[in-house]
């Protein structure tokens, strides 16, 4: 009888350690499913607050950009028509002229900000037609000769409206040096696509330059150091016969 009893004790002692290891296991399962949906809310919202600010940040962008567009620019361009009939008046007036000149800068200046405030432009296809036109235009009054070279399929990919600008800059900068200091008689442009790369050559057959002797606080120089820097790229100057830059900007 007492063995009997004995059993009886020590079963029922097995029984409640078990019931205490399967509620203790239970109790571990709630608290995980409990962090990882915790986690998972938590993130679900973070993603829908973030695609909220993107989306004010893209509207405040698109206001600018149209406000700039509809007043500013307006403005100017009627300024702009003003001093062209001035101009076309006969008058050769030294005022006149640089007014007219100024007037026409600031014009490109604010196409320039609508452009890149302009977050429909905020892909490569854009920045590589902008690149390109914007270049032509540089050499509308001038008598050398430019070639360009762009890839014949672009693909569809989004990039930063930083990058848009600091791409444009870099080569209206290097295209307008080799325009004023290479003495050159053509100059060529190539954009090429390559594992995610942007490749940028800028060709031309001037004079080319003794890099040690530049000025190291040249502004225009820094500037687009600088603007290297910030999309981690890569610039190599050539400049022997004639000056060859190569430009390389991850795409990722």
């Amino acid at each position: 009888m007492c063995y009997n009893l004995l059993n009886g004790i020590l079963g029922l002692t097995i029984l409640k350690d078990l019931e205490g290891q399967q509620a203790t296991i239970l109790l571990v399962l709630f608290v995980i499913i409990y962090a990882l949906v915790s986690h998972y809310l938590y993130r679900k919202r973070l993603r829908r607050l973030l695609a909220q600010q993107l989306q004010a940040l893209k509207n405040e962008r698109q206001r600018i950009s149209s406000e700039i567009h509809d007043d500013i620019g307006a403005g100017f361009f009627a300024i702009k028509l003003f001093a062209d009939m001035v101009n076309r008046s006969g008058r050769q007036d030294d005022e006149i002229k640089r007014l007219c000149s100024m007037i026409n800068e600031m014009s490109e200046k604010i196409k320039e900000i609508i452009w890149s405030t302009n977050f429909e432009n905020d892909n490569l296809e854009n920045l590589i037609y902008y690149v390109e036109f914007q270049t032509m235009k540089l050499f509308d009054h001038s008598q050398i000769k430019l070639s360009v070279q762009i890839p014949d399929d672009i693909p569809e990919k989004v990039i930063s409206s930083e990058m848009r600008k600091n791409v444009y800059l870099i080569v209206k900068e290097f295209v307008h040096n080799a325009i004023k200091h290479a003495q050159a008689t053509q100059i060529h442009l190539g954009i090429v696509l390559s594992d995610n790369i942007l490749l940028i050559t800028i060709l031309d057959d001037g004079k080319g330059f003794d890099q040690t002797q530049t000025k190291k606080n040249s502004m225009g120089l820094s500037n687009i150091n600088s603007r290297i820097d910030k999309l981690n790229g890569i610039v190599k100057i050539d400049s022997v016969s004639g000056t060859k830059i190569t430009v390389s900007i991850p795409l990722s």
